[in-house]
């Protein structure tokens, strides 16, 4: 996951921002899978909810994406959050999934002409040739 929301603040988070924007233009353009989720962090107690609403109200003049999400808002971006005595959430859009297996396999592909054969055990290299499974 690219998580700029998990980094601290100051150079560490400016550089998570800015990887964030590079992996973006990079996976478009490529056309390769990833899928831009966002995060969603949710709290069940009145210390957590306390904390995470301090955090959103502080967090835009530190150059963080986010905002705090009461419970029927958190239930309409996620139907996983366990409803029971929650008390909401904090929501940033900034988050991309990305599945690495997925991702390396279709750049690959696409730009050397690999082909992958997952779970598949490799029996012998002799490069140029690989032999795994059957084949």
């Amino acid at each position: 996951m690219i998580w700029p929301i998990g980094q601290p603040h100051g150079e560490m988070h400016a550089m998570a921002v800015q990887s964030r924007e590079i992996w973006a233009d990079v996976l478009h353009a490529a056309r390769l899978p990833h899928f831009p989720t966002g995060s969603l962090h949710v709290v069940h107690r009145d210390d957590e909810a306390a904390v995470l609403r301090e955090f959103a109200e502080l967090a835009p003049s530190f150059g963080y994406e986010c905002q705090w999400l009461n419970s029927r808002e958190v239930s309409d971006h996620s139907q996983a959050a366990q409803s029971e005595q929650l008390l909401g959430g904090l929501w940033s859009a900034q988050e991309i999934t990305v599945d690495p297996q997925v991702t390396t396999a279709a750049f690959l592909s696409e730009r050397f002409d690999v082909e992958f054969g997952f779970a598949t055990a490799v029996r012998s290299i002799e490069l140029p040739l690989i032999k795994a499974g059957a084949e």
